[in-house]
């Protein structure tokens, strides 16, 4: 026995330019032979044409509308669904003349007849709405819900509003029920003609869309805490001005539609955004959206530099050193920044340095290091500088005469200057010599022996020379008479005893011009 009495479907084509506007629609009316049964002595397919024809009455005239009906033709055919009047403007004469002509008397192919008009107004692709009214369970297709669930997910705004008129079986109001929830649609339900009346009014009326109060949030994650420090947002719809707020958190009414939001988190500049819908309702569900946000770099840390002499705790170069610094992310940073010690603010992360000690015009090797949250200090070591002295003096002098010989040196205990041959090894070097702590000038006697000599700066410690300048020795006027002289002093002393010869020592003026201290060092000199 046909259980189902009245069936009413409204399908609504929203066209993607204009939604809610002047959009196609199909009314979907049962013509299966339940429609010849009674509420109030009145038979169905009579209070459907009532109610049909003041529905049509209160459509715009520029309305496009269409007719299917189904279960009309042919008894026990499920297949019996048919478009009677095509989607069109000012149709609503020939719908009702369609609608007064239906003589019920098939089955009811509901959930068919609903899936063959959606397909027909292309739901895959455009928006579309179906107006159920029915007072039974399907007659053929054993599960209307899970065709519903099929309709929502393939298409791309599918939603089916459902009206039970006169239902009292609990498992057709549960099927009914689930057809509305799993499409999004609503569920009313009708016990009379007034009250169908009144609940397929209020299902084709066109919806009054609130704005929905949507929250923009900075993270990090998803779902992770809320950022607290400023954020500027830049909100662009789809159509329409763009919106500018400021946080971090901030909220506003939006209206359905797509948008782009941006925003800039004002501690470091960094910038994150995200693209989402707000959907078209009748009330305000509120809606959060969250934009992530790239992890804040780390504050920067204090790093100083500090150039040495010789080791870690050497001495401070107090002369002018340039430091290089470049790191890993960026590159150089700071390029011949002059201090000593250098003190700099560096993000963390691995970096170089390299120091260049300008009065000694050397480079210090490349140093790599990393910089933590922790302030460090960096210290490049430079070898010691070789000691050095400075030698004035003349470039010729005359065979045993005393000179003026300045010096510069580092003047260390026990430090001395010296005259020998050019060429001489060991303590030949200093044939002659004076301690630098008789001061600058100092004198030295000039060797009788004629030749190249060298004025040299002696290291008491080492015996090393620091500095030197080449001397030429030459005879003079008075040279053959000072050097029979010589000769015959040589001749006396090879003929003296040792005691003979410290009485001469004593007595010779000669020997204290060249400033000789004792018999042994003029035995040296000589």
């Amino acid at each position: 026995m046909l259980r189902l009495l009245f069936s009413i479907l409204f399908i609504s084509y929203v066209s993607a330019a204009a939604a809610q506007q002047n959009a196609n629609t199909i009314l979907v009316m049962d013509g299966s032979g339940s429609m010849w049964g009674q509420i109030n002595g009145v038979n169905k397919i009579v209070i459907a044409r009532d109610v049909v024809g003041d529905l049509l009455d209160s459509f715009p005239q520029d309305q496009n509308l269409g007719l299917t009906v189904y279960g009309h033709r042919e008894r026990g055919n499920c297949a019996d669904i048919e478009t009677v009047v095509a989607p069109a403007s000012d149709t609503k004469a020939q719908i009702r003349d369609a609608v007064n002509a239906i003589n019920p008397r098939g089955k009811t192919p509901m959930t068919d007849a609903i899936i063959a008009a959606a397909e027909a107004l292309r739901y895959t692709e455009e928006a579309a709405t179906v107006i159920l009214v029915s007072d039974g369970i399907e007659t053929c297709n054993p599960d209307p819900c899970a065709a519903a669930q099929a309709l929502e997910e393939a298409g791309i705004n599918f939603t089916a509003h459902v009206v039970g008129f006169d239902v009292t079986d609990p498992a057709a109001l549960a099927q009914m029920q689930c057809l509305a929830e799993e499409t999004g649609g609503q569920f009313l339900t009708a016990a009379n003609a007034s009250e169908l009346t009144t609940a397929l009014t209020t299902v084709v009326a066109e919806p009054v869309y609130v704005p929905q109060t949507v929250e923009l949030v900075g993270v990090l994650q998803r779902g992770g805490p809320e950022i607290t420090e400023p954020i500027r947002w830049n909100i662009l719809p789809e159509a329409g001005a763009n919106i500018d707020g400021n946080g971090p958190g901030f909220a506003l009414d939006l209206p359905g539609g797509g948008y782009n939001v941006v925003g800039i988190r004002e501690t470091d500049s960094a910038e994150a955004g995200i693209t989402f819908d707000v959907a078209a309702l009748e009330t305000d569900q509120r809606q959060r959206v969250e934009v992530v946000f790239p992890e804040p770099e780390p504050d920067p840390t204090e790093v100083t530099f500090r150039a040495v002499i010789g080791t870690a705790t050497g001495a401070v170069i107090d002369t002018p050193v340039f430091w290089d610094i470049s790191s890993e992310a960026d590159g150089m940073i700071l390029e011949e920044e002059t201090a000593n010690p250098l003190q700099a603010m560096l993000k963390q992360g691995s970096h170089t340095v390299t120091a260049y000690w300008a009065e000694q015009e050397v480079s210090s090797p490349s140093r790599q290091f990393i910089v933590t949250a922790d302030p460090r200090d960096i210290v490049v070591v430079f070898e010691p500088p070789a000691i050095t002295a400075s030698i004035g003096a003349p470039s010729t002098a005359v065979a045993g005469s005393t000179i003026d010989v300045t010096w510069d040196g580092p003047a260390n205990t026990g430090d001395y200057i010296g005259i020998g041959k050019t060429g001489v090894s060991g303590s030949a070097r200093w044939r002659n010599y004076a301690p630098v702590a008789d001061g600058t000038p100092l004198q030295l006697l000039v060797p009788p022996e004629p030749g190249q000599y060298a004025i040299s700066y002696f290291d008491d410690a080492t015996k090393d020379v620091l500095g030197a300048a080449q001397i030429e020795r030459h005879a003079g006027r008075n040279h053959h008479k000072r050097a029979g002289r010589s000769q015959r002093e040589r001749s006396v002393r090879g003929r003296m005893d040792r005691t003979g010869l410290q009485r001469r020592f004593h007595r010779c003026r000669h020997c204290r011009r060249k400033r000789v201290r004792s018999v042994e060092e003029l035995h040296a000199h000589r």
